[in-house]
């Protein structure tokens, strides 16, 4: 149930701020890339997967460790949010501050299936 509202309010913060940027023109709408990545770490596919749904939205965003939404989904072993972030067009070669891909982060966690997914 905490997880459902969780996903409820980021979705509302989500619809909120696109309607206000829209408007008013606030770039709150950057929210959304922050969220991604965010939603990803949390292991939340369907709100990554609405929010990849959103125009504008950049798969590639960087957390402040330096992580996008598929190093965390490439982790976690989310093999159906893995592919939808690639075939999004998210970077698979950008690396966290610790120098890691998510490819190198499927490895180390033993996620054979979607270290795959990245090909040799």
């Amino acid at each position: 149930m905490k997880k459902f509202l969780y996903s409820l309010v980021l979705f509302t913060v989500v619809a909120c701020s696109y309607a206000l940027s829209a408007r008013v023109g606030v770039t709150l709408f950057l929210m959304k890339d922050t969220l991604l990545v965010q939603s990803a770490a949390q292991g939340n596919e369907p709100l990554v997967l609405t929010l990849l749904s959103l125009p504008g939205i950049d798969p590639s965003t960087q957390d402040a460790s330096g992580k996008t939404a598929l190093h965390y989904a490439a982790e976690k072993g989310l093999l159906a949010l893995s592919q939808a972030l690639l075939m999004s067009g998210t970077d698979s070669t950008i690396k966290d501050r610790a120098g890691e891909t998510a490819r190198s982060l499927a490895a180390k966690a033993g996620q054979h299936e979607i270290e795959l997914l990245f090909g040799t």
